[in-house]
Protein backbone atom coordinates (compact mmCIF):
# COMPACT_ATOMS: atom_id res chain seq x y z
CA UNK A 1 0.00 0.00 0.00
CA UNK A 2 1.44 3.37 -1.09
CA UNK A 3 2.00 5.75 1.74
CA UNK A 4 0.37 9.12 1.13
CA UNK A 5 2.49 12.22 1.62
CA UNK A 6 1.76 14.10 4.81
CA UNK A 7 -0.88 16.74 4.38
CA UNK A 8 0.12 20.36 4.79
CA UNK A 9 -0.43 21.58 8.31
CA UNK A 10 -3.05 24.19 8.91
CA UNK A 11 -1.83 27.75 9.00
CA UNK A 12 -0.75 28.66 12.51
CA UNK A 13 -0.72 32.20 13.81
CA UNK A 14 2.06 33.00 16.30
CA UNK A 15 1.52 35.58 19.01
CA UNK A 16 2.38 39.20 18.36
CA UNK A 17 5.71 39.22 20.22
CA UNK A 18 6.99 36.02 18.54
CA UNK A 19 5.93 37.36 15.18
CA UNK A 20 7.79 40.63 15.72
CA UNK A 21 10.87 38.78 16.99
CA UNK A 22 10.57 36.26 14.12
CA UNK A 23 10.92 33.23 16.42
CA UNK A 24 8.89 30.05 16.62
CA UNK A 25 5.85 30.24 18.89
CA UNK A 26 4.45 27.15 20.74
CA UNK A 27 0.95 28.65 20.26
CA UNK A 28 0.07 28.31 23.94
CA UNK A 29 -1.73 31.10 25.77
CA UNK A 30 0.43 32.63 27.04
CA UNK A 31 3.31 31.08 25.10
CA UNK A 32 6.45 29.89 26.83
CA UNK A 33 8.65 32.57 25.20
CA UNK A 34 6.47 35.42 26.45
CA UNK A 35 6.47 33.91 29.95
CA UNK A 36 10.24 33.50 29.88
CA UNK A 37 10.83 37.11 28.77
CA UNK A 38 8.03 38.57 30.87
CA UNK A 39 6.11 39.87 27.83
CA UNK A 40 2.40 40.35 27.26
CA UNK A 41 1.26 37.50 25.02
CA UNK A 42 -1.32 38.97 22.65
CA UNK A 43 -2.73 38.18 19.25
CA UNK A 44 -4.37 41.41 18.18
CA UNK A 45 -2.30 42.55 15.15
CA UNK A 46 -4.06 43.01 11.81
CA UNK A 47 -3.20 40.38 9.29
CA UNK A 48 -1.44 41.78 6.19
CA UNK A 49 -2.90 41.23 2.76
CA UNK A 50 -1.17 38.73 0.51
CA UNK A 51 0.55 39.78 -2.70
CA UNK A 52 -1.34 40.53 -5.91
CA UNK A 53 -2.79 37.58 -7.77
CA UNK A 54 -1.49 39.05 -11.03
CA UNK A 55 2.31 39.13 -11.44
CA UNK A 56 3.66 42.55 -12.35
CA UNK A 57 5.91 42.65 -15.41
CA UNK A 58 8.84 44.05 -13.39
CA UNK A 59 8.51 41.16 -10.92
CA UNK A 60 8.34 38.66 -13.76
CA UNK A 61 11.53 40.13 -15.34
CA UNK A 62 13.37 39.93 -12.01
CA UNK A 63 12.34 36.27 -11.53
CA UNK A 64 13.39 35.40 -15.08
CA UNK A 65 16.75 37.11 -14.67
CA UNK A 66 17.46 35.17 -11.47
CA UNK A 67 16.18 31.81 -12.64
CA UNK A 68 17.74 32.11 -16.10
CA UNK A 69 20.98 33.83 -15.12
CA UNK A 70 23.30 31.11 -16.40
CA UNK A 71 21.56 30.87 -19.76
CA UNK A 72 21.52 34.66 -20.12
CA UNK A 73 25.28 34.79 -19.50
CA UNK A 74 25.88 32.29 -22.29
CA UNK A 75 23.80 34.37 -24.69
CA UNK A 76 25.78 37.49 -23.85
CA UNK A 77 29.05 35.71 -24.56
CA UNK A 78 27.95 35.33 -28.17
CA UNK A 79 27.08 39.03 -28.52
CA UNK A 80 30.61 40.45 -28.39
CA UNK A 81 31.67 42.38 -31.48
CA UNK A 82 34.16 40.32 -33.51
CA UNK A 83 37.72 41.65 -33.49
CA UNK A 84 37.61 42.09 -37.27
CA UNK A 85 34.81 44.66 -36.82
CA UNK A 86 36.89 46.61 -34.30
CA UNK A 87 40.02 46.70 -36.47
CA UNK A 88 38.91 49.38 -39.02
CA UNK A 89 38.26 52.00 -36.32
CA UNK A 90 41.40 51.06 -34.39
CA UNK A 91 43.40 51.36 -37.61
CA UNK A 92 42.00 54.84 -38.25
CA UNK A 93 42.94 55.81 -34.70
CA UNK A 94 46.48 54.46 -35.18
CA UNK A 95 46.90 56.24 -38.53
CA UNK A 96 45.32 59.64 -37.97
CA UNK A 97 44.82 60.36 -34.27
CA UNK A 98 47.93 59.36 -32.29
CA UNK A 99 49.02 63.01 -32.30
CA UNK A 100 45.69 64.08 -30.81
CA UNK A 101 45.22 61.21 -28.33
CA UNK A 102 48.71 59.65 -27.93
CA UNK A 103 47.71 57.30 -25.14
CA UNK A 104 46.78 53.90 -26.61
CA UNK A 105 48.89 51.12 -28.12
CA UNK A 106 46.62 49.57 -30.73
CA UNK A 107 48.97 46.60 -31.17
CA UNK A 108 48.76 45.80 -27.48
CA UNK A 109 44.97 46.13 -27.48
CA UNK A 110 44.62 43.75 -30.38
CA UNK A 111 46.94 41.20 -28.80
CA UNK A 112 44.71 41.13 -25.70
CA UNK A 113 41.53 40.96 -27.77
CA UNK A 114 42.79 37.92 -29.63
CA UNK A 115 42.16 36.02 -26.37
CA UNK A 116 38.59 34.90 -27.09
CA UNK A 117 37.78 34.05 -23.47
CA UNK A 118 35.94 37.16 -22.27
CA UNK A 119 34.19 35.33 -19.45
CA UNK A 120 35.72 36.01 -16.01
CA UNK A 121 38.63 37.90 -17.59
CA UNK A 122 38.73 41.53 -16.39
CA UNK A 123 41.81 42.30 -18.51
CA UNK A 124 40.16 41.11 -21.73
CA UNK A 125 36.83 42.74 -20.90
CA UNK A 126 38.62 45.98 -20.08
CA UNK A 127 40.52 45.91 -23.39
CA UNK A 128 37.31 45.12 -25.26
CA UNK A 129 35.43 47.94 -23.52
CA UNK A 130 38.23 50.41 -24.34
CA UNK A 131 38.32 49.27 -27.98
CA UNK A 132 34.58 49.84 -28.32
CA UNK A 133 34.85 53.31 -26.73
CA UNK A 134 37.69 54.24 -29.11
CA UNK A 135 35.65 52.97 -32.08
CA UNK A 136 32.64 55.07 -31.04
CA UNK A 137 34.83 58.16 -30.61
CA UNK A 138 36.54 57.67 -33.98
CA UNK A 139 33.29 57.20 -35.91
CA UNK A 140 31.68 60.34 -34.47
CA UNK A 141 34.92 62.32 -34.91
CA UNK A 142 35.30 61.51 -38.61
CA UNK A 143 31.60 62.16 -39.20
CA UNK A 144 32.45 65.88 -39.37
CA UNK A 145 34.49 65.39 -42.54
CA UNK A 146 32.69 66.15 -45.78
CA UNK A 147 34.92 63.99 -47.98
CA UNK A 148 35.96 61.16 -45.72
CA UNK A 149 35.53 58.04 -47.81
CA UNK A 150 39.05 58.02 -49.23
CA UNK A 151 40.61 58.88 -45.85
CA UNK A 152 38.40 56.88 -43.50
CA UNK A 153 36.92 53.84 -45.27
CA UNK A 154 34.33 52.59 -42.75
CA UNK A 155 31.55 50.33 -43.99
CA UNK A 156 27.92 51.01 -43.14
CA UNK A 157 27.81 47.74 -41.20
CA UNK A 158 30.46 48.98 -38.80
CA UNK A 159 28.94 52.48 -38.59
CA UNK A 160 25.67 50.94 -37.43
CA UNK A 161 27.23 48.96 -34.56
CA UNK A 162 26.33 50.32 -31.12
CA UNK A 163 29.89 50.52 -29.80
CA UNK A 164 28.87 52.65 -26.83
CA UNK A 165 26.41 50.12 -25.41
CA UNK A 166 28.96 47.35 -25.92
CA UNK A 167 31.63 49.34 -24.11
CA UNK A 168 29.38 50.11 -21.13
CA UNK A 169 28.07 46.53 -20.93
CA UNK A 170 31.54 45.00 -21.01
CA UNK A 171 32.97 47.12 -18.23
CA UNK A 172 29.91 46.54 -16.07
CA UNK A 173 30.49 42.79 -16.42
CA UNK A 174 33.70 43.00 -14.37
CA UNK A 175 32.51 45.84 -12.09
CA UNK A 176 35.09 48.36 -13.31
CA UNK A 177 34.61 50.64 -10.32
CA UNK A 178 36.25 48.00 -8.14
CA UNK A 179 39.10 47.57 -10.62
CA UNK A 180 40.35 51.08 -11.56
CA UNK A 181 43.11 50.98 -14.17
CA UNK A 182 44.55 53.02 -17.00
CA UNK A 183 42.25 51.15 -19.41
CA UNK A 184 39.09 51.93 -17.42
CA UNK A 185 40.25 55.57 -17.18
CA UNK A 186 40.71 55.77 -20.94
CA UNK A 187 37.38 54.06 -21.56
CA UNK A 188 35.66 56.87 -19.64
CA UNK A 189 37.73 59.42 -21.57
CA UNK A 190 36.76 58.09 -25.01
CA UNK A 191 33.12 57.85 -23.95
CA UNK A 192 33.49 61.55 -23.14
CA UNK A 193 34.86 62.16 -26.65
CA UNK A 194 31.87 60.36 -28.13
CA UNK A 195 29.21 62.18 -26.14
CA UNK A 196 30.76 65.64 -26.39
CA UNK A 197 30.46 65.30 -30.18
CA UNK A 198 26.80 64.25 -30.16
CA UNK A 199 23.70 66.38 -29.90
CA UNK A 200 22.39 66.72 -26.33
CA UNK A 201 25.33 64.61 -25.14
CA UNK A 202 27.05 67.27 -23.00
CA UNK A 203 25.75 66.10 -19.58
CA UNK A 204 26.89 62.54 -20.24
CA UNK A 205 30.21 63.81 -21.62
CA UNK A 206 30.94 65.87 -18.51
CA UNK A 207 30.09 62.92 -16.28
CA UNK A 208 32.47 60.64 -18.15
CA UNK A 209 35.22 63.27 -18.10
CA UNK A 210 34.85 63.70 -14.34
CA UNK A 211 34.88 59.93 -13.97
CA UNK A 212 38.17 59.67 -15.86
CA UNK A 213 39.69 62.48 -13.77
CA UNK A 214 38.58 60.79 -10.55
CA UNK A 215 40.12 57.51 -11.73
CA UNK A 216 43.37 59.35 -12.48
CA UNK A 217 43.41 60.72 -8.94
CA UNK A 218 42.63 57.30 -7.46
CA UNK A 219 45.57 55.89 -9.43
CA UNK A 220 47.72 58.77 -8.18
CA UNK A 221 48.70 60.11 -11.60
CA UNK A 222 48.90 63.62 -10.12
CA UNK A 223 51.38 62.53 -7.46
CA UNK A 224 55.09 62.42 -8.42
CA UNK A 225 55.75 59.63 -5.91
CA UNK A 226 53.41 57.31 -7.85
CA UNK A 227 55.98 57.09 -10.63
CA UNK A 228 58.72 55.75 -8.37
CA UNK A 229 59.84 52.19 -9.22
CA UNK A 230 57.83 52.23 -12.46
CA UNK A 231 59.40 51.28 -15.77
CA UNK A 232 60.22 54.14 -18.18
CA UNK A 233 57.47 52.91 -20.52
CA UNK A 234 54.86 52.95 -17.73
CA UNK A 235 55.95 56.40 -16.54
CA UNK A 236 55.79 57.78 -20.07
CA UNK A 237 52.30 56.46 -20.75
CA UNK A 238 50.95 57.61 -17.39
CA UNK A 239 52.28 61.13 -17.96
CA UNK A 240 50.70 61.30 -21.41
CA UNK A 241 47.36 60.19 -20.04
CA UNK A 242 47.50 62.69 -17.18
CA UNK A 243 48.28 65.64 -19.44
CA UNK A 244 45.67 64.61 -21.99
CA UNK A 245 43.12 64.86 -19.19
CA UNK A 246 44.53 68.21 -18.07
CA UNK A 247 44.24 69.70 -21.57
CA UNK A 248 40.72 68.33 -22.02
CA UNK A 249 39.55 69.49 -18.61
CA UNK A 250 40.84 73.04 -19.12
CA UNK A 251 39.17 73.37 -22.50
CA UNK A 252 35.93 72.07 -20.99
CA UNK A 253 36.27 74.43 -18.02
CA UNK A 254 36.11 77.43 -20.35
CA UNK A 255 33.21 76.10 -22.38
CA UNK A 256 31.06 74.75 -19.55
CA UNK A 257 32.18 76.94 -16.61
CA UNK A 258 33.40 74.02 -14.51
CA UNK A 259 36.14 74.40 -11.89
CA UNK A 260 39.58 73.09 -12.79
CA UNK A 261 40.88 70.17 -10.72
CA UNK A 262 44.13 68.99 -12.29
CA UNK A 263 47.41 70.89 -11.97
CA UNK A 264 50.65 70.41 -13.97
CA UNK A 265 52.22 68.73 -10.96
CA UNK A 266 54.39 66.15 -12.76
CA UNK A 267 57.05 66.42 -15.49
CA UNK A 268 55.96 66.48 -19.11
CA UNK A 269 56.32 63.28 -21.17
CA UNK A 270 59.91 62.82 -22.33
CA UNK A 271 60.93 62.80 -25.98
CA UNK A 272 63.52 60.14 -25.25
CA UNK A 273 60.88 57.63 -24.13
CA UNK A 274 58.63 58.07 -27.18
CA UNK A 275 58.60 55.78 -30.20
CA UNK A 276 57.43 58.70 -32.38
CA UNK A 277 59.24 61.84 -31.09
CA UNK A 278 57.56 64.11 -33.68
CA UNK A 279 54.12 63.31 -32.29
CA UNK A 280 55.07 63.73 -28.65
CA UNK A 281 56.89 66.99 -29.42
CA UNK A 282 53.67 68.45 -30.76
CA UNK A 283 51.73 67.03 -27.84
CA UNK A 284 54.13 68.71 -25.39
CA UNK A 285 53.57 72.08 -27.09
CA UNK A 286 49.81 71.59 -26.85
CA UNK A 287 50.14 70.82 -23.16
CA UNK A 288 52.17 74.00 -22.65
CA UNK A 289 49.39 76.07 -24.20
CA UNK A 290 46.97 74.86 -21.54
CA UNK A 291 49.49 74.74 -18.70
CA UNK A 292 51.07 78.21 -19.18
CA UNK A 293 47.97 79.96 -17.79
CA UNK A 294 47.81 78.59 -14.25
CA UNK A 295 44.65 77.42 -12.51
CA UNK A 296 43.83 80.98 -11.46
CA UNK A 297 43.46 81.96 -15.14
CA UNK A 298 40.62 79.51 -15.60
CA UNK A 299 39.07 80.43 -12.26
CA UNK A 300 39.13 84.09 -13.26
CA UNK A 301 37.70 83.43 -16.69
CA UNK A 302 34.89 81.27 -15.29
CA UNK A 303 34.13 83.89 -12.66
CA UNK A 304 33.44 86.45 -15.40
CA UNK A 305 30.11 84.69 -15.86
CA UNK A 306 29.31 84.88 -12.15
CA UNK A 307 30.44 88.48 -11.50
CA UNK A 308 32.92 87.34 -8.88
CA UNK A 309 36.08 87.86 -10.90
CA UNK A 310 39.36 88.63 -9.17
CA UNK A 311 41.34 91.22 -11.15
CA UNK A 312 44.59 89.91 -12.69
CA UNK A 313 47.61 92.17 -13.07
CA UNK A 314 48.74 93.60 -16.40
CA UNK A 315 52.13 91.98 -15.89
CA UNK A 316 50.49 88.58 -15.48
CA UNK A 317 48.47 89.03 -18.71
CA UNK A 318 51.55 90.14 -20.68
CA UNK A 319 53.60 87.22 -19.35
CA UNK A 320 50.94 84.70 -20.42
CA UNK A 321 50.81 86.22 -23.92
CA UNK A 322 54.60 86.13 -24.25
CA UNK A 323 54.80 82.47 -23.21
CA UNK A 324 52.02 81.54 -25.61
CA UNK A 325 53.89 83.36 -28.35
CA UNK A 326 56.90 81.13 -27.73
CA UNK A 327 54.99 77.96 -28.65
CA UNK A 328 56.61 76.40 -31.72
CA UNK A 329 55.63 73.45 -33.92
CA UNK A 330 57.88 71.08 -35.84
CA UNK A 331 57.40 71.47 -39.58
CA UNK A 332 57.02 67.72 -40.13
CA UNK A 333 54.24 67.33 -37.54
CA UNK A 334 50.99 65.82 -38.93
CA UNK A 335 48.48 68.38 -40.22
CA UNK A 336 45.82 67.29 -37.71
CA UNK A 337 48.14 67.84 -34.76
CA UNK A 338 49.58 71.03 -36.24
CA UNK A 339 46.12 72.57 -36.61
CA UNK A 340 45.16 71.50 -33.09
CA UNK A 341 48.20 73.26 -31.62
CA UNK A 342 47.90 76.44 -33.70
CA UNK A 343 44.18 76.98 -33.14
CA UNK A 344 44.51 76.21 -29.42
CA UNK A 345 47.36 78.71 -29.14
CA UNK A 346 45.45 81.60 -30.71
CA UNK A 347 42.23 80.64 -28.96
CA UNK A 348 44.07 80.91 -25.64
CA UNK A 349 45.60 84.25 -26.68
CA UNK A 350 42.09 85.51 -27.51
CA UNK A 351 40.78 84.41 -24.12
CA UNK A 352 43.72 86.11 -22.38
CA UNK A 353 43.00 89.38 -24.20
CA UNK A 354 39.32 89.02 -23.31
CA UNK A 355 40.26 88.70 -19.64
CA UNK A 356 42.27 91.93 -19.89
CA UNK A 357 39.39 93.71 -21.63
CA UNK A 358 36.82 92.62 -19.04
CA UNK A 359 39.05 93.93 -16.24
CA UNK A 360 39.78 97.29 -17.94
CA UNK A 361 43.49 96.54 -18.37
CA UNK A 362 43.78 97.55 -22.03
CA UNK A 363 46.42 100.15 -22.86
CA UNK A 364 48.20 101.25 -26.03
CA UNK A 365 51.52 101.24 -24.15
CA UNK A 366 51.76 97.43 -24.41
CA UNK A 367 51.05 95.65 -27.75
CA UNK A 368 49.40 92.60 -26.15
CA UNK A 369 47.09 94.90 -24.17
CA UNK A 370 46.14 97.18 -27.06
CA UNK A 371 42.60 97.44 -28.36
CA UNK A 372 43.70 96.14 -31.77
CA UNK A 373 45.68 93.16 -30.52
CA UNK A 374 42.90 90.72 -31.63
CA UNK A 375 43.61 91.91 -35.20
CA UNK A 376 47.16 90.59 -34.78
CA UNK A 377 45.94 87.36 -33.16
CA UNK A 378 43.59 86.48 -36.00
CA UNK A 379 45.97 87.64 -38.74
CA UNK A 380 48.77 85.48 -37.33
CA UNK A 381 46.40 82.52 -37.00
CA UNK A 382 45.24 82.82 -40.61
CA UNK A 383 48.83 83.16 -41.81
CA UNK A 384 50.06 80.08 -39.92
CA UNK A 385 47.15 77.91 -41.10
CA UNK A 386 46.88 79.08 -44.72
CA UNK A 387 48.53 75.94 -46.09
CA UNK A 388 46.64 73.45 -43.95
CA UNK A 389 43.82 71.49 -45.65
CA UNK A 390 40.24 71.86 -44.47
CA UNK A 391 40.32 68.17 -43.48
CA UNK A 392 42.77 69.03 -40.68
CA UNK A 393 40.08 71.28 -39.19
CA UNK A 394 37.30 68.75 -39.63
CA UNK A 395 39.36 65.89 -38.18
CA UNK A 396 39.67 67.78 -34.89
CA UNK A 397 35.89 67.78 -34.45
CA UNK A 398 33.42 70.55 -33.55
CA UNK A 399 35.75 71.92 -30.86
CA UNK A 400 37.47 73.74 -33.73
CA UNK A 401 34.28 75.71 -34.38
CA UNK A 402 34.04 76.59 -30.70
CA UNK A 403 37.56 78.03 -30.77
CA UNK A 404 36.97 79.90 -34.03
CA UNK A 405 33.81 81.40 -32.57
CA UNK A 406 35.80 82.61 -29.56
CA UNK A 407 38.19 84.37 -31.96
CA UNK A 408 35.23 85.94 -33.76
CA UNK A 409 33.84 87.13 -30.44
CA UNK A 410 37.13 88.74 -29.43
CA UNK A 411 37.68 90.31 -32.85
CA UNK A 412 34.17 91.79 -32.95
CA UNK A 413 34.80 93.31 -29.50
CA UNK A 414 37.98 94.91 -30.80
CA UNK A 415 36.29 96.27 -33.94
CA UNK A 416 33.39 97.65 -31.92
CA UNK A 417 35.72 99.35 -29.47
CA UNK A 418 38.26 100.71 -31.96
CA UNK A 419 35.80 101.55 -34.80
CA UNK A 420 38.56 100.30 -37.11
CA UNK A 421 37.15 98.57 -40.20
CA UNK A 422 40.54 97.09 -41.12
CA UNK A 423 39.69 94.20 -38.81
CA UNK A 424 36.87 93.15 -41.15
CA UNK A 425 39.31 91.39 -43.47
CA UNK A 426 40.45 89.14 -40.62
CA UNK A 427 36.87 88.62 -39.50
CA UNK A 428 35.95 87.58 -43.01
CA UNK A 429 38.78 85.05 -43.03
CA UNK A 430 37.66 83.35 -39.81
CA UNK A 431 33.98 83.30 -40.78
CA UNK A 432 34.93 81.84 -44.16
CA UNK A 433 36.54 78.93 -42.32
CA UNK A 434 33.40 78.43 -40.27
CA UNK A 435 31.33 78.41 -43.45
CA UNK A 436 33.39 75.58 -44.87
CA UNK A 437 33.18 73.42 -41.77
CA UNK A 438 30.33 70.98 -41.36
CA UNK A 439 28.59 71.82 -38.09
CA UNK A 440 25.23 72.51 -36.49
CA UNK A 441 26.35 75.36 -34.25
CA UNK A 442 24.07 78.38 -34.32
CA UNK A 443 25.28 81.95 -33.98
CA UNK A 444 24.88 82.91 -30.31
CA UNK A 445 22.56 85.80 -29.48
CA UNK A 446 25.33 87.91 -27.94
CA UNK A 447 27.42 87.50 -31.11
CA UNK A 448 24.51 88.60 -33.23
CA UNK A 449 24.00 91.73 -31.11
CA UNK A 450 27.70 92.58 -31.32
CA UNK A 451 27.67 92.32 -35.11
CA UNK A 452 24.58 94.53 -35.24
CA UNK A 453 26.29 97.16 -33.09
CA UNK A 454 29.46 96.95 -35.15
CA UNK A 455 27.55 97.33 -38.41
CA UNK A 456 26.11 100.72 -37.45
CA UNK A 457 29.18 102.91 -37.36
CA UNK A 458 31.87 101.57 -39.67
CA UNK A 459 32.99 102.36 -43.21
CA UNK A 460 33.39 99.31 -45.40
CA UNK A 461 35.56 98.77 -48.44
CA UNK A 462 33.70 96.47 -50.83
CA UNK A 463 37.01 95.10 -52.08
CA UNK A 464 37.04 93.03 -48.90
CA UNK A 465 34.06 91.15 -50.23
CA UNK A 466 36.10 89.65 -53.04
CA UNK A 467 38.29 87.73 -50.61
CA UNK A 468 37.72 84.25 -49.22
CA UNK A 469 35.13 81.58 -49.57
CA UNK A 470 32.11 83.78 -50.29
CA UNK A 471 33.59 84.82 -53.65
CA UNK A 472 33.95 81.16 -54.54
CA UNK A 473 30.32 80.51 -53.70
CA UNK A 474 29.33 83.34 -56.03
CA UNK A 475 31.39 82.00 -58.92
CA UNK A 476 30.33 79.64 -61.67
CA UNK A 477 32.58 76.85 -60.40
CA UNK A 478 30.32 73.81 -60.38
CA UNK A 479 32.69 71.87 -58.14
CA UNK A 480 32.20 74.42 -55.37
CA UNK A 481 28.47 74.60 -55.89
CA UNK A 482 27.96 70.85 -55.80
CA UNK A 483 29.06 70.62 -52.18
CA UNK A 484 26.45 73.10 -51.00
CA UNK A 485 23.46 73.06 -53.29
CA UNK A 486 22.13 69.75 -51.92
CA UNK A 487 21.18 71.28 -48.57
CA UNK A 488 20.26 74.66 -47.19
CA UNK A 489 23.27 76.90 -46.46
CA UNK A 490 24.78 76.37 -43.03
CA UNK A 491 24.04 78.98 -40.35
CA UNK A 492 27.52 80.42 -40.82
CA UNK A 493 27.05 80.63 -44.59
CA UNK A 494 23.81 82.55 -44.10
CA UNK A 495 25.41 84.77 -41.49
CA UNK A 496 28.37 85.59 -43.70
CA UNK A 497 26.28 86.32 -46.76
CA UNK A 498 24.04 88.64 -44.76
CA UNK A 499 27.01 90.22 -43.02
CA UNK A 500 28.60 91.21 -46.31
CA UNK A 501 25.34 92.35 -47.93
CA UNK A 502 24.74 96.09 -47.75
CA UNK A 503 21.08 95.48 -48.44
CA UNK A 504 18.81 92.77 -49.76
CA UNK A 505 20.52 92.62 -53.17
CA UNK A 506 23.34 90.06 -53.43
CA UNK A 507 26.73 91.67 -53.97
CA UNK A 508 28.47 91.29 -57.29
CA UNK A 509 31.84 89.59 -57.44
CA UNK A 510 34.44 91.95 -58.82
CA UNK A 511 32.97 95.13 -57.42
CA UNK A 512 35.59 97.43 -55.89
CA UNK A 513 33.53 100.47 -55.00
CA UNK A 514 33.53 101.82 -51.48
CA UNK A 515 30.28 101.97 -49.54
CA UNK A 516 29.99 104.31 -46.59
CA UNK A 517 27.27 103.57 -44.08
CA UNK A 518 25.83 100.80 -41.97
CA UNK A 519 25.11 97.23 -42.98
CA UNK A 520 21.46 96.34 -43.31
CA UNK A 521 20.22 95.65 -39.80
CA UNK A 522 16.92 94.35 -41.17
CA UNK A 523 18.65 91.69 -43.28
CA UNK A 524 20.64 90.54 -40.25
CA UNK A 525 17.48 90.37 -38.14
CA UNK A 526 15.69 88.33 -40.78
CA UNK A 527 18.69 86.05 -41.03
CA UNK A 528 18.97 85.47 -37.31
CA UNK A 529 15.35 84.35 -37.10
CA UNK A 530 16.23 81.57 -39.57
CA UNK A 531 19.03 80.18 -37.41
CA UNK A 532 16.64 78.49 -34.97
Amino acid sequence: MTKLPPSRSKYSRPCDSCSIRKVKCDLKTPCSRCIHHNLNCTNIRIRKKCGPKRIHEKTRETINQISGGQQQQLVEEDEFIPVENLLPCLQIYQTFFPGVWPVVSVAQLISVLMNKSYNNSPDTLSAYSLSCAISAAVIVQVSFLKNKNHLFPISDIIKNIDFVSQSIRARDMFNYRLHPSLDTLLTSFFLYVYYVNTETGTPAALNYLRESISTAQILGLHNPSTYTNKSPAEVHRMRKIYYLLLVTERFTAIEDCLPVILEPSIPLPSLEDEEYPILISGFRELVKIFAIPDKSFFDRFISLNTNTSTIPSSTWIVNVQQQLGNIRIMENAPDIQKLNIIISKYWMKSLTWKLAEKNNLLTELEPSLSIRFPFTIVNDFLEETKDLPISSYESNGPGVCVKLLAMVDTLVDAINTSHDSSGLTSLHGVISLLVQLKNDISLPMNEYNKIINMSKNITVDNSIRNQGYISELGSDDSSERSEHEENEPSPFTQMTMAFWSAGTTPFEVGSSTTTTGPFSENSLSDLYNQLY
